[in-house]
């Protein structure tokens, strides 16, 4: 019975882990959304945004291979 407490326990601790994780990276790529747009003109906006997800979506990449 203790094993089986103890994974829920882990699923649970899990779960939240994640949760908290992803909530924080939504948070901070708010914050940098909005200094990357922070007195742009429009016309760059569409740009500017689709460079921060190109940043975002390297970083967010786990390479194994060293270059």
């Amino acid at each position: 019975m203790q094993t089986q407490e103890a994974t829920i326990v882990a699923v649970i601790a899990a779960a939240f882990t994640v949760t908290v994780c992803y909530a924080l990276a939504c948070l901070t790529t708010n914050k940098i959304a909005k200094a990357a747009l922070e007195g742009s003109r429009s016309v760059d906006r569409a740009k500017i945004l689709n460079e921060v997800g190109a940043i975002l979506r390297h970083l967010s990449v786990f390479r194994w291979r060293r270059k």
